[in-house]
């Protein structure tokens, strides 16, 4: 039996959601990662997987094995932001569940795995595993239920990019502590702009529009909205040379807004256009650097979506 959990990517709030500012995440259904069982274990080339298998398992009472017994395949980029490690820690878990005999919760599934997280990123938010687990839109404030919510905003669609650079969880975290450390009221200020832009990026993609013309003025509406987004991660410290390439490039082909998504320092990207413009601009990205590039339509999120390597 395969176990498996899809991806996904923050549209805005990342960062200032570990100081009270809400964010918003959207699951990337067509990008999962999979484990298939193997005849004899291995020992996994990827740090922490054999531990968080181990941890998984102690979390059933079952006994530690002498090797991770799985193969495992990802269409999500590992170690960009998009939800591999989520991904990974709720599969495990299913996986380790099913060979304990239980089941699962969504909310124990998520606190599980949100546990589990901890071992590839030190502090966890839970927003992750939380849209990994329930496969929807969600709004995320710490210490609260997440709240489900739907995109309806038509004619519009994402480019998903990767940059060059190794994304720097960890490194990034501590730059903005340190910004908030050393320039506290600044930060605060731009805390209170981060929660403000959620409000408007939601009340954005939630938009009901009918006319064509309805539909670019909220499209524009909001890559405004990304862009000031964007601009608030660069003060923080957490952007990198390739992400600002690639963010400018988006913006030069006509992108209405594109930002970093995620950790910041590298990793990924993502820009906002009119569905008929994705293609053109993913290439354009490819161009600029983009190790890989996905089209992602929000309103098809069961489709398969087209990638670009």
């Amino acid at each position: 039996m395969r176990f498996q959990a899809s991806g996904k990517f923050i549209l805005a709030g990342e960062h200032f959601i570990l100081y009270q500012s809400p964010a918003l995440a959207l699951p990337w259904y067509s990008a999962t990662l999979r484990l298939t069982p193997l005849d004899a274990p291995i020992q996994p080339d990827i740090p922490g997987v054999l531990d968080a298998w181990q941890q998984a398992r102690h979390s059933f009472g079952l006994p530690e094995t002498t090797g991770f017994p799985f193969s495992l395949q990802s269409d999500i980029p590992l170690g960009c932001g998009f939800g591999s490690s989520a991904a990974l820690c709720v599969a495990l878990l299913r996986a380790a569940a099913y060979e304990a005999g239980t089941t699962m919760t969504e909310q124990d599934l998520i606190a599980q795995a949100t546990t589990l997280e901890a071992l590839f990123h030190g502090r966890s938010s839970g927003l992750d595993p939380a849209v990994v687990v329930r496969q929807t839109p969600l709004r995320f404030h710490m210490g609260q239920p997440p709240q489900a919510w739907r995109w309806r905003l038509q004619g519009v669609g994402i480019v998903l990019a990767v940059s060059q650079e190794q994304r720097q969880t960890a490194v990034a975290v501590k730059r903005v502590k340190s910004f908030s450390e050393a320039s506290p009221a600044r930060f605060e200020g731009l805390l209170q702009e981060a929660k403000a832009l959620v409000e408007e990026i939601q009340q954005c993609c939630e938009q009901e529009s009918q006319s064509l013309e309805q539909q670019a003025l909220c499209g524009k509406r909001l890559g405004e909205a990304l862009n000031h987004n964007h601009a608030l991660l660069h003060e923080v410290g957490v952007s990198s040379e390739h992400l600002e390439r690639l963010v400018r490039c988006a913006r030069q082909q006509g992108a209405w807004g594109a930002k970093l998504t995620g950790a910041g320092m590298g990793g990924g990207m993502f820009a906002l256009a009119p569905l008929e413009d994705l293609p053109a601009l993913a290439q354009a990205l490819q161009q600029e650097g983009a190790r890989s590039t996905h089209l992602y339509d929000p309103n098809k999120p069961l489709a398969a979506q087209e990638t670009h390597s």
